[in-house]
């Protein structure tokens, strides 16, 4: 059962990363309405944290696949394998 619920997980990454992200959105936006209507005291800015932490790994992850996959390695070609045997 896990195996195939990671499978659904590999097979529908976008699908996921975009639910979860309407998810969060409504979750805000339920808890700003509550805080402006209602007197909640809701911190929302702790939400926007861990979003831009998350932003900031994969966008710091994405220019690392740029840099590797373009500019250190012939076009076309596997990169060569550093510091171990064949």
């Amino acid at each position: 059962m896990v195996k195939r619920w990671f499978s659904f997980l590999h097979d529908n990454w976008v699908g996921v990363i975009l639910t979860m992200t309407l998810i969060l959105f409504f979750v805000y936006l339920y808890a700003f309405f509550r805080n402006g209507h209602y007197g909640e005291h809701y911190d929302l800015a702790s939400c926007w944290a861990g979003v831009g932490a998350i932003a900031a790994a994969a966008a710091t992850g994405w220019g690392k696949w740029i840099v590797d996959s373009k500019l250190n390695s012939v076009d076309g070609q596997m990169p060569a394998k550093q510091g171990g045997k064949d």
